[in-house]
């Protein structure tokens, strides 16, 4: 089985980093129409997605790492992790959400940024990742070239399902443990 090599960065992995994010932040907003924004359960999505940043930044995409990723997949990483950074952890800031403060309306707008960034990141990410991976594990086309077959797209998709629902879950047990 083929593993990415850990000095360079983890594109699997912030995918996966960037969903719970996404996740997160939907299920806090989501609940945030029937509780205090500075509830435990709020604060603790809240607190999630900042983690799952933190690993993204200082970990799988850190410098150090990102250059020694192919130059285009370099980039794109770099642009979506500026992005992540404004519309993400900067706004968590200065809204107050992260201080228990803010409105509904910063976190939908919050949670629908960590979103569209989730879904870019897949969008624009994917087809270098999936061309890398593809020529490690030889995947073959009926013409004989490398390349991904169709059911490749489908375990993404599965991948992230589940990443969402680890998310949810674990959300879901700390819930009844404080009930």
């Amino acid at each position: 089985m083929m593993t990415e090599d850990v000095n360079a960065g983890c594109t699997a992995c912030s995918r996966d980093h960037f969903t719970t994010i996404a996740c997160s932040l939907n299920e806090a907003a989501r609940m945030s129409k029937s509780i205090s924004m500075s509830s435990p359960e709020i604060q603790e999505r809240i607190a999630k997605s900042e983690e799952e940043l933190n690993a993204v930044e200082r970990y799988d995409l850190s410098p150090d790492k990102l250059a020694k990723m192919p130059t285009g997949e370099r980039e794109v990483l770099r642009d979506l992790l500026k992005k992540a950074r404004e519309n993400i952890r900067q706004q968590l800031e200065i809204t107050g959400l992260r201080w228990g403060n803010g409105t509904i309306t910063d976190l939908e707008d919050v949670a629908s940024a960590a979103s569209d960034i989730s879904k870019e990141f897949r969008e624009r990410i994917t087809p270098f990742y999936v061309e890398r991976v593809g020529k490690l594990r030889g995947w073959k086309t009926s013409t004989g070239q490398t390349s991904v077959s169709d059911n490749t797209w489908i375990w993404w998709i599965v991948g992230g399902a589940l990443a969402g629902f680890m998310g949810w879950l674990m959300f879901k047990k700390k819930e009844e443990e404080v009930v």
